[in-house]
């Protein structure tokens, strides 16, 4: 929800550890995006640039160029 960013943040860093839990890559590479986003959101720019730094990675790794558009956008 990211009407609440706090939430939304506690949210995404739950997926996030989910899908490294489970090896995702592409599912790794989308949380790391949200939290970067959210960050962002939240005004966290080291933070944000930091998370989508770390999703770049899993989005190449699986040949994700819708991933990796929205992620350098």
């Amino acid at each position: 929800n990211f009407l609440n960013p706090d939430t939304a943040l506690i949210l995404a860093t739950q997926a996030l550890r989910t899908a490294q839990k489970f090896e995702a890559k592409r599912l790794t590479g989308s949380a790391y995006h949200a939290v970067g986003f959210i960050n962002l959101r939240k005004n966290n720019d080291a933070r944000a640039l930091d998370a989508y730094l770390k999703a770049i990675p899993y989005f190449e790794q699986v040949k994700d160029g819708r991933g990796l558009s929205v992620t350098y956008r």
